[in-house]
């Protein structure tokens, strides 16, 4: 029953979360379409923003799905001379023949069957995305509206003053998600455009494709781009199993620069996290809400952390001043 339900809400949250992200490019064209009327302006910014982001659907299908089609094609024909070479590779390691050291027999149908139920699952992903792409049109085109009434049935629920305060809540809450997602967004393109550099410089096939996904999947923080790392395997596999043993070590080494020199100044300094809070923020919001989960987590985590910070210094300051120095934020959510 309770999986069920999750199921149902799964568009729901994903519309939330899509509206929150295409917000942002709709609040800085409808600041560039200032001049016109606020109906017009909502409506030009709003079909804008969609038919962006139908063009970059378009693009990653066109880009990505022939590719990876093509490779799991190749990769079930190259089964068995890739068991036969790993074989031979782990027999010399042991100095035996390892010809035959890893059978292939049934590999090429296991393979053809994940293939058959990875596309299931994504027929199911794309019809939920059609609809949390509507809803998510239908939150943003009257947003104020939206707001409005929430505001109202918060009043009606909470009373004036609690209302406020929830108010202002997610008003810093969402300026924290702003912040975070633009930060995101920048660092997988610096991640993409170093994969292509690094790829194109030590002559990996794929080079595009491989970039694009790693870019696409480093928008959900820390396990993302390992997602992408796999695609890319996969891609290299039928070419040479060598490349993409080399590719591996070459994911690795820029993936310790992003996180060690990009991602702390890109990103680190727009969500105020220590690493482990963001760990434990991925795990929680991935366990409890899925995908959605994952990109919404560190940002909540951070509002979190935020008042919890504030919450402690409050205390140890009145703790020397008195009560009259509490900080009034952490007061009026006291209050809620």
């Amino acid at each position: 029953m309770l999986e069920r339900i999750g199921t149902a809400l799964t568009p729901f949250l994903w519309g939330g979360v899509l509206a929150l992200l295409l917000n942002i490019p709709l609040c800085r064209l409808e600041a560039h379409l200032g001049a016109l009327r606020p109906g017009l302006r909502r409506v030009l910014a709003l079909s804008a923003v969609m038919v962006g982001l139908a063009a970059a659907l378009l693009l990653g299908v066109w880009l990505l799905i022939p590719q990876l089609t093509a490779a799991v094609s190749d990769l079930a024909a190259a089964l068995p001379r890739l068991a036969e070479q790993a074989g031979q590779a782990l027999g010399a390691l042991g100095g035996t023949d390892g010809g035959k050291a890893l059978p292939n027999a049934g590999g090429a149908a296991q393979l053809w069957q994940a293939g058959l139920n990875a596309a299931k699952d994504t027929a199911g992903a794309l019809g939920q995305l059609v609809l949390a792409v509507a809803l998510a049109a239908y939150l943003l085109a009257g947003k104020e509206k939206n707001l409005r009434t929430a505001h109202r049935a918060a009043r009606a629920l909470l009373g004036e003053e609690k209302a406020a305060h929830a108010a202002a809540l997610c008003r810093r809450a969402a300026s924290v998600f702003s912040g975070f997602i633009a930060g995101q967004c920048l660092e997988a393109c610096i991640l993409a455009g170093l994969f292509v550099l690094v790829l194109f410089v030590c002559r990996m096939p794929s080079v595009l494709p491989i970039s694009a996904v790693i870019g696409v999947t480093a928008l959900i923080p820390v396990f993302g781009a390992w997602v992408g790392c796999g695609i890319g395997v996969l891609l290299i596999l039928p070419v040479s199993l060598e490349k993409a043993g080399w590719f591996l070590v070459l994911f690795f080494c820029v993936q310790q620069f992003e996180n060690n020199v990009i991602y702390p100044r890109v990103v680190g300094s727009r969500i105020g996290l220590p690493p482990l809070w963001v760990l434990s923020a991925v795990l929680l919001g991935g366990g409890l809400f899925g995908a959605a989960g994952l990109l919404l987590g560190i940002p909540a985590m951070s509002v979190l952390y935020r008042m919890g910070g504030e919450w402690v210094e409050a205390r140890l300051k009145g703790e020397k001043t008195g009560p009259k120095s509490r900080n009034p934020m952490l007061d009026s959510l006291k209050k809620m």
